[in-house]
C-alpha cells in the first residue's frame, strides 16, 4: 500500500510473547504535539486542524475504499 498520508510499515514481529510493528521513522515528529499546544510550543490554527482532518479522511479511504486486500487497523492516535 502507498499513500502520502500513510507512514510505511518496514516489518512485523509476531510471536506468542510480542506483537510489533516497525514503522518508517517520521523526521517530523508525531501531531499530538501540534495537537495539544497547551504542552509544548506549537500550535495549529483552525485550517491547519482542517487540512489535516481532511488528510486523515483521505487515508482512511483508501485503506477503506482503495485497496484489494482487507485492511484492519485499531482506533488512529496523533502520536
Amino acid at each position: 500500500m502507498q499513500h502520502r498520508n500513510l507512514v510505511k510499515v518496514i516489518t512485523i514481529c509476531s510471536n506468542p510473547d510480542i506483537r510489533a510493528l516497525l514503522l518508517e521513522y517520521m523526521s517530523n515528529g508525531s501531531l499530538e504535539k501540534w495537537l495539544y499546544c497547551r504542552l509544548h510550543n506549537y500550535c495549529l490554527n483552525l485550517l491547519q486542524r482542517v487540512n489535516i482532518l481532511v488528510d486523515i479522511s483521505s487515508a482512511l479511504e483508501y485503506l477503506h475504499h482503495c485497496q484489494l486486500e482487507v485492511v484492519v487497523h485499531c482506533d488512529l492516535k496523533p502520536s
